[in-house]
């Protein structure tokens, strides 16, 4: 978790920075998302 984002990271065989990145195809997050434009 990053300021409350979770963040994943892939193998090192598919991903080879190894770096964490944040969940964005998360549903809650998209809706907090379409919550916030409305």
């Amino acid at each position: 978790m990053n300021h409350g984002v979770p963040e994943v990271r892939g193998p090192a065989w598919w991903d080879r920075r190894q770096i964490w990145r944040p969940v964005t195809a998360s549903p809650t997050r998209l809706s907090e998302r379409l919550t916030h434009r409305a």
